[in-house]
Formats: structure tokens, C-alpha cells, sequence
């Protein structure tokens, strides 16, 4: 009797635990496959676990280094960087999943998702990639001068896509009039944004809660000057004089991207597990520190060159630089990269120069 009357209040306790929301009783969430997902071996090295990019390191190195969440601080293993121009560079190697700038458009406006887990240590006064591959098109998450993070996709200024006030190159979710699309720096931050094609609205997530939403509208797709094979976390290869290694020191320790659209559950739980990981200790391996040395002369030159009138990630009206009237050339797709830690920025220069934009036809919302 005295057996049974314990196990019932071992159930109970369980019971009133979990309904208490204490984290040991919450469910693991089980995710779609990404179609990347950037994953540290057990020596260290970044890689794809989905099996469709390579990852180079071109600069910084992969390390034990202490981060934060809230105001506790926890030693985890993740890509460091430290300097201009360092960065993680996404190069797709199969090209049957994405043949094509058409290919790429096409699976962006089906659905998808990009989310990025990192920390950046000191407040930055200019517009930083996190995790994107934009110029006048393209798709990325950015952070806009420490005031507020924001998603955006290439459109070519189609109508009833409200969020495209002041820049009629992209649809975005983000604003800096809203305190939810701001999250601070020095500590770990999960950002996710969402194409729904169910609902045509694109959505920025910030530690697992929707910050901002607003329409695509009914425009076609826009690549732009950028490119569709090759993205970078920590810096626009498509326009590389920005990046955030000048600014500030930052820590990646997860990113990925989906051929759908999470849901709120799910990027509520991804947040969820992610957060554990380090408050766990699972985020931190034992690895030997791994350096990769890059020469950086092209990408400061590439910096000094690009034209200070145009910032394609500007989201405020009054802060976006007018940009010139580009002539389409249809038959004139994005530059391709070809490989390499700043072989990108010889082509981003080029790309600059040429006025070709590549629309890619999407299908109306019903």
C-alpha cells in the first residue's frame, strides 16, 4: 500500500512540474530537414550536415569562447570572429537541389525559413549581415544600426506590400519603431526569418517570438546584383564591404535554412533547444583551435570602391540612398561565385558595375 501510495504521488509531482512550465519537462520539438544546417565536427571544422554547401572559414577560427544568456555566462564551441572581413562563406555544391537563379526564387516563394544563433559583443552604429547574400535582391537577415533587426526578400516593388516603404527592392519584416525587433548584443540571440506562402507574409522571430510581420505583396521575386550560390554568415558576399568582424567580435554557433515555412511552435522550440544546449554544457566540445589565415586586400579594397549612394539593406525611408534607375537585361542572370574565401569580391565589384537585375516570376497569391 505504502508502495502504491508513492508512486501516485510521484505522478502527482511529475504532473504539477510540467505543468509549471519547469524546462526539464518540455517536449522536444522535431523540425522539417534543413536543406542546410551548419554543424562543428569533432575536430572543429564547420560543415553542412544536410550535405548541400561547403563551408570555408575565411578568417577567425572555431574555439571555445564564453557568451551570454541573460546575465549568465557559459563557455561554449563555436566559429569566433574578430576582425574585418572574417566570416563563414556558404558555397552550394549541389547544384541539383538549386540549378538556378530561377531555381532559387522559386524555392524561396514556396516557403522558407533562415535562422541564425549568435552573438554579437559590442552595439554597432551601421546596418551588419548576419546571415545573408543581398545586393538590390536577394534574401537575408541583417541587423540596422542597433536599432532593430529585420528579414527581407528581393521584390520588385509590387503593390500591397506594405513593408516596402522607402526601399521598392525588397519586402521585409522588421522596423525600428517596434521595441520587438530589437534584441541586444553581448548576449546569445536566435533570429529567424519566415517566407509563408500559405499566407504571403514574411516574419522576423527574435528568441523564439514573432517581433514583426508584413506582406510580400504581389511582386515577382528579385535576385538583383546578388548571388543565388554563395551566402555568408557574418558578411554579404554579394556586397562585401559589409560585414561585422570590423565592428565587432561575434560567435556563431548555429544556422539553417529551410525549403518551408516553421511554424511559431517550431521556432519556439528550436529557440528552446538551442538555449538548452548551452545552459547544459552540450554546446561546448573539445576541440583543438582551428585557424584559417586570409588575405583581406581585396575585400578592403572592394569596400573602398563600392558606391557609398547605395545601402541595399536600408529599411527606413529617410535612410535608404537613392539608387539609380538600373536597365533590365533578362537574359543576364546573377553572377555566379565560384569558390574561395573573397573570390566574391573581384565578382561583387563587377557586379556593382553592371546594371543587369534578374526578376523571377512567381506565382499570385490567391
Amino acid at each position: 500500500m505504502k508502495r502504491f501510495t508513492a508512486r501516485i504521488l510521484a505522478v502527482a509531482i511529475i504532473a504539477i512540474l510540467c505543468t509549471s512550465m519547469i524546462p526539464v519537462c518540455s517536449q522536444a520539438i522535431t523540425l522539417p530537414k534543413a536543406f542546410f544546417d551548419l554543424e562543428f565536427d569533432k575536430n572543429g571544422v564547420p560543415y553542412d550536415a544536410a550535405g548541400n554547401y561547403s563551408v570555408t572559414v575565411c578568417g577567425g577560427s572555431v574555439k571555445d569562447t564564453d557568451v551570454k544568456i541573460g546575465d549568465k555566462s557559459y563557455t561554449v564551441t563555436g566559429y569566433y570572429a574578430d576582425k574585418a572581413a572574417e566570416y563563414l562563406e556558404l558555397g552550394l555544391t549541389n547544384t541539383t537541389l538549386i540549378p538556378s537563379v530561377e531555381a532559387w526564387g522559386k524555392l524561396i516563394n514556396s516557403g522558407f525559413t533562415m535562422e541564425v544563433y549568435m552573438q554579437i559583443d559590442k552595439d554597432v552604429t551601421v546596418e551588419v549581415p548576419l546571415f545573408a547574400s543581398c545586393y538590390s535582391g536577394g534574401v537575408a537577415l541583417y541587423d540596422f544600426k542597433g536599432t532593430h533587426a529585420f528579414f527581407h526578400i528581393g521584390s520588385n516593388g509590387g503593390t500591397d506590400a506594405g513593408a516596402t516603404k522607402g526601399n521598392s527592392n525588397y519586402a521585409w519584416a522588421g522596423s525600428g519603431s517596434a521595441d520587438e525587433s530589437k534584441f541586444n548584443y553581448g548576449e546569445m540571440v536566435h533570429l529567424v526569418g519566415v517566407y509563408d506562402q500559405k499566407t504571403n507574409m514574411i516574419r522576423l522571430f527574435i528568441n523564439g517570438k514573432l517581433a514583426q510581420e508584413g506582406s510580400y505583396g504581389t511582386a515577382d521575386f528579385k535576385i538583383g546584383k546578388a548571388y543565388y550560390d554563395v551566402l555568408g554568415i557574418g558578411l554579404n558576399p554579394s556586397y562585401p564591404a559589409e560585414e561585422i568582424g570590423s565592428k565587432s567580435p561575434y560567435t556563431v554557433l548555429e544556422a539553417k535554412l529551410y525549403n518551408t515555412a516553421l511554424t511559431d511552435t517550431e521556432i519556439a522550440g528550436a529557440y528552446e533547444d538551442l538555449t538548452n544546449k548551452v545552459t547544459s554544457g552540450q554546446a561546448k566540445i573539445k576541440v583543438e583551435e582551428t585557424t584559417v589565415e586570409v588575405t583581406t586586400v581585396e575585400v578592403t579594397t572592394a569596400a573602398e570602391t563600392a558606391p557609398v549612394t547605395e545601402a541595399p539593406v536600408e529599411t527606413e525611408a529617410t535612410d535608404v540612398a537613392t539608387e539609380a534607375p538600373a536597365t533590365q537585361a533578362p537574359e543576364t542572370k546573377a553572377a555566379e561565385k565560384k569558390s574561395g574565401c573573397g573570390s566574391a569580391v573581384g565578382s561583387a565589384i563587377l557586379a556593382m558595375i553592371l546594371p543587369a537585375l534578374v526578376f523571377v516570376k512567381r506565382k499570385k497569391q490567391d
